[in-house]
């Protein structure tokens, strides 16, 4: 069976035009992640329910932690079912990338790290198993031990451990299901779409 350009997948669940940042009635928690940039990030928030359903609910670039805290964890969305109250994501997952932070002595891991101790119970910063790295299953939680350059004592870091090459596989097999389990909304960007095509 041939199987579908993952474009040409992308644009079929746009197509079906579920409103943007409205939680389907069957959601049961909200998850925000965020791409960290030099200096920015792209962030999208989905809303989960049983089985591993998921639907785009709202995607965007916060230009700074603050402006990321405030779309990601503190801002409330209604439900489609109006009867409902608004809910607040619940767990924001952040990039831990980023690489040196210019003009500083600095770097965007250890402000991803310090950014993520304000609020250990809903950040977590995430790390990519790349490389020759091997794990089983979609992601770990692990700790860190980190040494920030500034400071003499060791910061440690609960992380998520994430099975990149694992995570597109199951992304990739979901977008020729036609949306069964992970639904697009007209929240999808022509930005988001670009990332997303870049990504498969």
């Amino acid at each position: 069976v041939q199987q579908k350009p993952m474009t040409s997948a992308l644009d079929e669940l746009i197509a079906v035009k579920h409103p943007p940042r409205l939680v389907p009635a069957w959601a049961s928690c909200l998850v925000a992640t965020a791409d960290t940039q030099k200096d920015y990030f792209w962030w999208v928030l989905r809303a989960w329910g049983p089985g591993g359903k998921s639907r785009l609910v709202d995607f965007g670039r916060a230009e700074s932690f603050a402006d990321l805290r405030r779309v990601c964890l503190d801002t409330p969305y209604p439900y489609e079912d109006r009867e409902l109250p608004e809910v607040k994501p619940h767990i924001l997952c952040l990039d831990a990338g980023g690489g040196e932070v210019e003009g500083e002595n600095d770097s965007r891991t250890h402000q991803v790290y310090q950014f993520a101790l304000t609020d250990p119970a809903h950040i977590i910063p995430l790390r990519g198993a790349g490389g020759k790295a091997r794990m089983v299953g979609a992601a770990q939680i692990r700790v860190h031990n980190y040494m920030p350059k500034s400071q003499s004592s060791v910061m440690p870091i609960q992380f998520m451990y994430v099975n990149t090459a694992f995570c597109k596989d199951v992304l990739a097999h979901h977008l020729t299901q036609s949306g069964l389990l992970w639904e697009l909304s007209l929240a999808a960007t022509d930005e988001f779409r670009r990332q997303m095509s870049s990504e498969l």
